[in-house]
């Protein structure tokens, strides 16, 4: 069974941390919110969860994803028993474990996908397949920090 943590303002969680310290089986947390969408992360990366008002920053790996606290209903850490979850509708997950490449999937076909220097300088676009996937390569760039935004205004802060 999935745990749930219902998104309290101006209460910071640990939960998440403490649920990885013991080993859960469980390989993602995922992150629903009002409006009915939902992101997930791998737990191989770590996810760190902080409330930080009125923002809710979750760190995963070299990822770093800010949302309005305001906006998320539950963050849960999934059980797909060993295999990776189906996404959910209008789930939206974010691929990024090698550094030379980033993945978004649970997008409508055609959507943009458009990566930016940290200073707002659009530096790729892409379109998301048929099947609502797109994929970034990252290879050529220099390190630092790169945003990676998407047709529906979610955004995520990676560091290459």
């Amino acid at each position: 069974m999935p745990h749930v943590f219902r998104i309290c303002r101006g209460i910071a969680s640990v939960a998440t941390a403490l649920l990885l310290s013991q080993g859960t089986s469980a390989e993602y947390l995922i992150v629903s919110f009002r409006d009915g969408t939902t992101t997930s992360f791998d737990l191989e990366d770590r996810p760190v969860v902080s409330l930080q008002s009125p923002k809710m920053i979750i760190r995963a790996g070299s990822v770093e994803a800010e949302y309005d606290s305001d906006s998320v209903e539950t963050f849960v850490i999934g059980d797909p028993g060993g295999t990776a979850p189906v996404l959910a509708k209008d789930e939206i997950r974010l691929t990024y474990r090698d550094r030379d490449n980033a993945g978004v999937s649970g997008l409508d076909p055609g959507s943009s996908v458009i990566l930016y220097s940290i200073d707002g300088k659009a530096i790729a676009t892409t379109a998301a397949d048929s099947e609502g996937s797109a994929w970034l390569d990252l290879s050529g760039l220099a390190k630092g920090s790169y945003i990676i935004s998407i047709t529906n205004g979610q955004s995520f802060k990676i560091i290459r």
